[in-house]
């Protein structure tokens, strides 16, 4: 009601200015200026008499709660859907692993048993930071910068060229073949030095053990 009352007080008087202002030239006695002023009341009067202004402050107190409301309830919604999406995440995340280590560890396990390696397991491990699944569960053989590696034939390289390879290379790994007829075994109690794991010649018994014993203390 105050306000109103402010606002009719502030359109009245600048009514009353405009009017004076209009009939400058002319001079107003005291009550010519009172009945200008009356009848400005009564016509801003008469302009909000149909105005609650109890039921208006109401109103727009109610559509702030409103308002308020919605927006909470939006924040909600969206703390709700970043909690969900987070939560889809970490679980795309625990599935993808468990794909990965079946698949992956599977692929290097299976090849390196085809090739006759001593400890197929033991292989796929050091193996495995050179096989990557990607976003549709193929397996595929990458270099040190994840990049994908092709084979002489320019063709992708398959889990079971990378085992040849690396068992070609490091020869200590794959089973021994019988030995010749009239050759000399691998079994002769020849000893040489064994400084490393990369001296170990796993067709050697005595190797083999020192290889054993190594693992079972924790060294490889």
């Amino acid at each position: 009601m105050q306000e109103n009352m402010v606002e009719t007080q502030e359109t009245v008087t600048e009514s009353v200015s405009e009017e004076v202002n209009t009939n400058q030239d002319k001079v107003f006695t005291q009550e010519q200026v009172n009945e200008i002023v009356a009848k400005r009341i009564s016509q801003v009067n008469k302009r909000y008499s149909e105005v609650d202004v109890d039921e208006y402050k109401e109103l727009k107190t109610l559509r702030q709660q409103q308002e308020e409301e919605q927006m909470m309830k939006r924040q909600e919604f969206e703390k709700l859907l970043k909690q969900t999406k987070a939560k889809a995440d970490e679980e795309v995340t625990v599935l993808r692993g468990e794909l990965e280590k079946i698949k992956v560890d599977g692929a290097l396990i299976n090849s390196a048993s085809k090739a006759g390696s001593v400890n197929p397991e033991h292989i796929a491990q050091l193996l495995k930071k050179h096989v990557r699944l990607d976003a549709n569960g193929v397996v595929n053989v990458v270099d040190s910068e994840g990049n994908i590696r092709y084979n002489d034939s320019a063709d992708p390289m398959n889990v079971d060229e990378l085992t040849e390879e690396f068992l070609n290379t490091n020869t200590y790994y794959r089973v021994a073949g019988p030995s010749g007829s009239g050759s000399q075994g691998n079994t002769d109690t020849t000893r040489t030095e064994v400084t490393g794991l990369e001296s170990l010649d796993l067709s050697r018994p005595d190797h083999r053990e020192i290889y054993k014993k190594w693992k079972q203390e924790g060294k490889i």
